[in-house]
């Protein structure tokens, strides 16, 4: 139930941002809370106890917050990936992620 409830609050706010809402700037700070608080949320991982926040740590410029090749994950947690974290951060100069 709740994923489904984010999911339809951050589909409302980027629907109102695509069909120029009448107050822009509401919508965008509506997306950015709800963006942030899935970020921030381990029960939307298979696990339950890990979320984005947990590999793109914010005291590490939003990449991993250790010095794993890769960050464990999955279920149980024991099932370790196949890249390391990207830092979310090199999204700002990504002209291919610019709305």
């Amino acid at each position: 139930m709740r994923v489904s409830v984010l999911a339809v609050l951050l589909l409302c706010a980027i629907g109102a941002l695509l069909n120029g809402c009448s107050k822009p700037r509401e919508a965008r700070v509506t997306a950015a809370l709800v963006g942030e608080k899935a970020f921030n949320d381990p029960t939307l991982s298979a696990s339950g106890a890990q979320s984005c926040a947990s590999c793109h740590a914010v005291a590490t410029g939003h990449s991993a917050p250790n010095d794993l090749a890769a960050q464990f994950g999955g279920i149980d947690l024991k099932v370790q990936g196949l890249r390391n974290s990207q830092p979310v951060r090199y999204l700002a100069t990504n002209t291919e992620f610019h709305f």
